[in-house]
């Protein structure tokens, strides 16, 4: 299983680490990880914003690495009816279809600090699976927090809903961008989104219809 290793964070501004607090635990707050994927939407997944035993986050605030370091606190969150309903409280949650929720700011993300949108795409079995695709998130341990971990590998299985890949992952870096990297584009382009252990959530046409309707509701 390859490792993950430290990452300069300033490098990829657009992925941020969640504060998430929940109102029947006060005491700490749950870390996860979220992309920028409009202005005002981060993309993540839907137990960083609805948690089985927990219920609904009654806070959230985005961190992100850029130059200055900013924090954006959230207006609302988003995810599936299917996660809220069902899926969250079973047992196999981790392997859930629909475990993908989005973030929205209060203010849209000040573009002039260089944070950009990643863009989200599907892709067919046979193109993800020539894909080399990287995984980064934020650790919620061992210390320091803060600091944006990542590594990369070919797919070791894939499902219509859910990726596989090799590669050792931690608590906190939920909701990560799992994404590819075109070289003659220079463009990062999100294919899943990191729910679980060496596990993603795949983008399909019915969840970028879904991010595509947040983004509608929620223009900046």
């Amino acid at each position: 299983m390859e490792s993950i290793q430290v990452s300069d964070a300033a490098k990829w501004p657009y992925i941020c680490m969640l504060y998430a607090g929940f109102k029947n635990d006060l005491s700490t707050l749950a870390i996860g990880t979220g992309t920028l994927i409009s202005p005002v939407l981060i993309l993540t997944a839907g137990h960083v914003v609805y948690d089985g035993h927990k219920g609904w986050a009654s806070s959230v605030t985005a961190r992100f690495r850029s130059d200055p370091a900013t924090d954006q606190p959230a207006a609302t969150f988003r995810t599936t009816t299917q996660w809220t309903s069902v899926d969250a409280s079973r047992p196999d949650s981790v392997e859930s279809a629909y475990d993908v929720g989005v973030v929205v700011l209060k203010q849209p993300v000040d573009l002039t600090l260089g944070i950009r949108p990643l863009p989200v795409e599907t892709s067919n079995d046979s193109g993800l699976r020539a894909m080399t695709l990287s995984v980064a998130g934020y650790p919620a341990s061992p210390p320091p927090v803060g600091t944006l971990y990542g590594a990369s590998s070919t797919l070791s299985d894939l499902t219509p809903t859910r990726l596989h890949y090799p590669i050792a992952t931690v608590d906190g870096m939920s909701g990560g961008p799992v994404y590819d990297f075109d070289v003659s584009s220079s463009t990062r382009t999100i294919r899943g989104v990191h729910t679980s252990l060496g596990s993603a959530l795949r983008i399909t046409e019915g969840i970028l219809s879904l991010l595509l309707d947040w983004k509608k509701e929620f223009r900046p």
